[in-house]
């Protein structure tokens, strides 16, 4: 009840739940040392959907690679604890409490949103790790979600972008989607998942034309398809594996 009862204090902090805003974020991130500039390995999940299935997977195949790996997720299902894995390990109640906690006192009489202290916090905690690999999951679109407060990054995996969360958006479109999810990728490697239709992703190719990154599209320059019995084959410009 100790972390229940704290996160409902952190929730009034700010009188909206969701508030599409940088400036909250920067600002606390700026008491707590602007940590978002010290991590390397930041790895950015964004989408509609699967970005929790892209995220962790991606966690999978960098720890079969020998890498450790943190991860950054929402929502939770049963403990908040869940959103927050460091060290390849989920922390503790008790070290989430006392990290919050930590944060909150920083924050002081200032505003910000639940989400935007939890992503604040993370970063900062991230800093005990800083050789790891950061998998850090966007919450609702990209351009002024709270993750998207970095310089640099290796790379962006782009889910599945679809019809959505239309009340937070002055264009109530697909485009006005794909832009509010697109629009600030930084200019890295960006690797494109399947998407529901080729429309969306010739919407999603020309809303990414000015971005420099390398951009690495499924049904273009990688594809994935089912074998038989069960196996999955990928396949790119450098060869075959099952």
């Amino acid at each position: 009840m100790k972390l229940q009862n704290l996160v409902s204090r952190l929730e009034k902090k700010h009188h909206k739940k969701l508030d599409l805003s940088l400036g909250r974020s920067f600002s606390l991130l700026k008491k707590l040392g602007s940590p978002q500039d010290k991590l390397k390995n930041v790895c950015t999940v964004v989408g509609t959907n699967s970005k929790a299935s892209m995220a962790f997977s991606l966690k999978s195949i960098l720890n079969q690679a020998g890498y450790k790996c943190n991860v950054y997720s929402s929502p939770s299902l049963q403990s908040y604890t869940e959103r927050f894995i460091f060290n390849d390990q989920e922390i503790s109640e008790e070290n989430l409490i006392e990290l919050l906690e930590d944060v909150e006192k920083i924050l002081g009489n200032d505003n910000a949103t639940l989400f935007e202290i939890f992503t604040c916090a993370f970063i900062k905690y991230a800093e005990n790790f800083k050789e790891n690999i950061n998998i850090i999951e966007a919450g609702l679109f990209h351009q002024f979600d709270s993750t998207n407060v970095f310089k640099e990054n290796t790379l962006t995996l782009l889910g599945v972008i679809h019809s959505d969360h239309y009340l937070w958006l002055e264009n109530k479109s697909i485009e006005g989607i794909i832009h509010e999810k697109t629009t600030a990728l930084l200019n890295s490697n960006i690797f494109i998942n399947k998407q529901v239709t080729e429309d969306i992703r010739d919407k999603i190719e020309k809303s990414l034309i000015k971005n420099t990154s390398n951009k690495y599209y499924f049904g273009k320059n990688f594809n994935i398809s089912k074998s038989e019995n069960g196996f999955v084959q990928y396949e790119d410009e450098i060869g075959k594996i099952i």
